[in-house]
């Protein structure tokens, strides 16, 4: 038997010194890890993997409440995240003694899969504390089959809530061709259609293809709310990739990622891809898109909380598991994000044990024939409910982990990287998703629209600016030649200062033009959906000042005329321009009015919004207002 498939664990010497006390009845757990004993001594897999086991076992051995007079070693076997190897790493566990009383792993759901579908044959009771794929949510297919990680198809949950949340009614997915992610996207196809929503746009792509491809197509689309359901190498690669097509937060791109690639997963080795981007050119791709989470988050106020784990807090294991790695020298930190969930795999698997033994069975005795024990194990291990290292630990009807969806984005940490861990918005059962921030906080570039906008043509914008300049220039020279020759009799009888009054509502006229012809294409999504409500403003007032004005004058030539003609003197004389400046402000006052009301209600605010149509049309729209539309594809 070689070393890479196949090791006994007998613990620490520390364990071993307690074996006298708590009994010589041994137990066996099998484990699978992949990496292990594969010469991945670089990631540091096995110095990480076995300190995680060596000290959970021996923190459990330890405890005089669990499994009292049996002593629980480990079997570690190796996948290699394969199937074949997995199947032929089970056989060697059961073929090789001791007897294995329970089987935890493997990590890589391709693993998990042909072990959960063999191991009831041998009445085998497998914990996985990695493997997230929907498909083993199949309880007739895998019906001994339990995890301490939720499954993908959670994930699901938390896309759909954010697109009712939203009103967007289309995304894209960029799929990699493994079963792990295929189930996903069954589901999404179900959840969508059971919630009337478009279909997904679907770029699919084989395991170890080139994605430069899909990422090609994707930009040509009208994608905008891209999931992407992928290993993360492959996430990496389409990241890069789509950044040098411009695919960013900042143009209007969301981008959503599964909350279980490893930290620091974005940054490729070098040679693995022939693009390449800096370290500024990943914050732009990365800040502000968002990761969901099925876990039961543990926020730091929690670290400091007493876990079931012989009473020690998160923040202290992590401490006593970081001490021994520095006693080995320990060269890598990959696997250390999944810790906790192995150590809490490992700890459901005592505990479920433990829960049976008190069921007066004599767990010594377990062969691969004990359908009864077997039975009793996986039900007690499935009915736990206790606080690990990963929070409340406890496991639903499917025998997946229960927990909340959260969403969380990627954000800037100041020095030029990129920090993980920002809950921005949890989705109770109810499946309504519940805001930590403001949304100028979470979307700073503007909330996305799930379509492609089409924007007013540059050279046209550019055309009626300059037209609407040659129109201000052209005002601002009539109101200089009014004002210079206010005293002139021709102009003193047409009432300049009343004129003044028509010139600036044409000149504010002319700035609404330009107004109206700054999109998303100009600036951002943020200050175009502001501009709403100013050019309704503008608009307003210039409406006001012009015609306003000129009714005014009207009025005062109707009040004189339509008076006896020897009273037109008298008349004439208390018509003053002062008196219709003063009417012109009423009628600017309510106009004011209104408009401040407009701007401070929400409901009757105006602001960008989508409308379904044979085109997707952009509107300026309130519940009080009208209409100011805007084409986007």
């Amino acid at each position: 038997m070689h070393k890479e498939w196949f090791l006994i664990v007998l613990l620490s010497a520390a364990g071993c010194r307690n074996t006298e006390a708590k009994g010589s009845k041994q137990l066996t757990l099998a484990v699978f890890m992949s990496g292990v004993f594969t010469n991945q001594s670089e990631f540091g897999y096995e110095q990480v993997f076995l300190t995680c086991l060596d000290l959970t076992l021996e923190l459990l051995n330890n405890d005089s409440r669990l499994l009292p007079g049996y002593f629980l070693n480990a079997s570690i076997a190796d996948p290699r995240c394969s199937g074949t190897d997995a199947t032929r790493g089970l056989f060697e566990q059961i073929i090789q003694p001791p007897t294995k009383i329970m089987i935890v792993g493997a990590d890589c759901s391709v693993s998990s899969a042909p072990i959960a579908t063999l191991a009831p044959y041998w009445n085998l009771v497998q914990i996985s504390p990695l493997s997230t794929s929907p498909q083993l949510e199949d309880n007739v297919t895998y019906p001994t089959f339990l995890r301490t990680v939720a499954s993908d198809s959670n994930i699901v949950m938390g896309i759909t809530s954010l697109m009712l949340h939203f009103g967007w009614s289309r995304m894209a997915v960029l799929v990699q061709q493994e079963a792990i992610f295929t189930t996903v996207l069954s589901r999404l196809r179900g959840t969508l259609e059971t919630l009337k929503l478009k279909p997904a746009l679907e770029f699919t792509f084989a395991t170890g293809e080139n994605t430069k491809n899909i990422v090609h197509s994707l930009s040509q689309s009208s994608g905008r709310i891209v999931f992407v359901n992928t290993y993360s190498t492959h996430a990496a690669e389409i990241l890069c990739q789509s950044y040098h097509l411009g695919l960013t937060p900042r143009n209007g791109y969301l981008w959503i990622y599964f909350a279980w690639y490893p930290s620091g997963w974005w940054v490729l080795p070098r040679g693995y891809s022939p693009l390449s981007c800096s370290a500024a050119e990943i914050q732009d791709m990365l800040q502000y898109s968002i990761y969901i989470n099925y876990q039961p988050y543990v926020p730091t106020s929690e670290l400091y909380l007493a876990t079931d784990i012989q009473g020690l807090t998160r923040a202290q294991f992590d401490q006593m598991f970081q001490e021994r790695l520095t006693k080995i020298h320990a060269t890598g930190t990959s696997l250390q994000d999944q810790v906790p969930y192995i150590v809490d795999a490992i700890w459901a698997a005592g505990l479920g044990l433990n829960a049976t033994l008190g069921q007066d069975i004599a767990l010594e005795n377990f062969t691969y024939d004990s359908d009864n024990t077997s039975a009793l194990i996986y039900q007690n291990t499935k009915n736990l409910r206790f606080r690990g290292m990963t929070g409340i630990v406890s496991f639903d009807a499917n025998g997946g982990r229960t927990g909340m969806v959260r969403c969380f984005q990627y954000r800037s940490n100041g020095m030029g990287g990129i920090s993980e861990g920002h809950l921005i918005g949890v989705v109770p059962s109810s499946g309504s998703v519940l805001f930590e921030n403001e949304l100028s906080d979470i979307f700073p570039y503007g909330v996305p629209i799930d379509k492609e906008e089409v924007y007013i043509s540059h050279a046209l914008f550019v055309v009626y600016t300059a037209i609407s300049s040659l129109g201000i220039l052209f005002a601002v020279g009539i109101l200089i030649f009014n004002l210079v020759f206010a005293k002139t009799r021709v102009v003193k009888l047409s009432s300049p200062y009343l004129n003044v009054m028509i010139i600036v509502g044409a000149i504010l006229f002319y700035i609404d033009v330009i107004l109206f012809g700054v999109d998303g294409g100009v600036t951002s999504s943020a200050i175009a959906s502001s501009l709403c409500m100013a050019r309704i403003w503008v608009a307003s007032l210039a409406f006001t000042l012009v015609f306003g004005t000129v009714f005014v004058k009207t009025w005062r030539i109707y009040y004189i005329f339509s008076n006896a003609r020897k009273q037109r003197k008298t008349y004439k004389k208390l018509i003053k321009d002062g008196f219709l400046f003063a009417l012109l402000g009423c009628v600017l006052l309510v106009d004011v009015i209104f408009l401040i009301i407009v701007t401070a209600v929400p409901s009757a605010r105006l602001e960008i919004s989508n409308q379904e149509q044979p085109q997707s049309v952009c509107l300026c729209t309130a519940t009080l207002s009208t209409h100011i539309p805007g084409v986007y594809k």
